[in-house]
């Protein structure tokens, strides 16, 4: 796979720090990885979380056609070497909070619940996914700061799931989310885990799932981050203590 420029970088005129290599939906930083910056380096998450085995490390990070786009890597990554380009967390957080300025989300008590696609879809206040492993901390604490007083997560049976290997994940995301909205004074904000499994699920196959990803690429409103969903991540960002390399809410390393 040909390596391509961050065209963030390119058309600022600066010459790219770094090339960024695409999957199905994933952008690739491969000079982040530990493998690559440390030889002696062991760590091999994103391989082992890889549900579909498309993930390789040797030498350094290289993505497969048989990568599915879920976006599990990006999450289990410590150094951020995977982006996705389908559900970043700007765009999950202006869907979440969009919630807040619906008759559904300001009349059921500031709850908001986010659903994988195994699950049953909650009547009011949703968010569906595809997997709820692609869900971070940073998105659930920005639902927190933003206004919501309880955040459901509502999964499918994980065990019977392709994608199980996200059950760690969200356990993962829920427990630093309420640490960050404890320390930063929102206590109060509540983070729970429900299984409701859908009834008659059939599974997606991977040709469904990549001509899904494939009509998703095609469309501009997913290269355009939101104003709403922009000002909540630099809140996150610029919170004391969510600085990822000195507070709670950081990748172990």
């Amino acid at each position: 796979m040909t390596p391509e420029p961050d065209s963030r970088t390119v058309t600022s005129g600066v010459k790219p720090r770094f090339a960024l290599t695409r999957g199905s939906g994933i952008s690739m930083s491969p000079e982040l990885c530990q493998k690559v910056r440390f030889k002696k380096s062991i760590c091999r998450r994103c391989e082992e979380i890889c549900p579909e085995k498309a993930i390789s490390l040797d030498p350094g990070p290289q993505i497969s056609d048989l990568c599915s786009g879920c976006g599990l890597c990006v999450r289990a990554c410590p150094t951020e070497v995977f982006e996705s380009e389908l559900y970043p967390d700007g765009y999950l957080l202006d869907r979440v909070t969009s919630h807040l300025d619906s008759p559904e989300g300001t009349g059921n008590g500031r709850k908001l619940s986010i659903y994988c696609q195994r699950a049953e879809r909650p009547s009011t206040g949703a968010v569906g996914v595809p997997c709820l492993g692609i869900v971070g901390e940073d998105v659930l604490f920005g639902a927190a700061l933003a206004g919501f007083e309880e955040v459901i997560l509502i999964t499918g049976s994980c065990e019977r799931c392709h994608l199980k290997p996200a059950e760690n994940l969200i356990r993962r995301s829920t427990s630093r989310a309420r640490a960050l909205a404890t320390g930063t004074g929102l206590g109060e904000v509540s983070f729970t885990t429900e299984e409701r499994e859908k009834e008659r699920y059939t599974p997606v196959g991977r040709r469904e799932m990549l001509d899904g990803i494939t009509n998703r690429l095609r469309t501009s409103a997913r290269t355009i981050a939101s104003e709403k969903g922009t000002r909540v991540r630099e809140r996150v960002q610029t919170e004391p203590g969510l600085n990822r390399n000195n507070g709670a809410g950081g990748s172990p390393g």
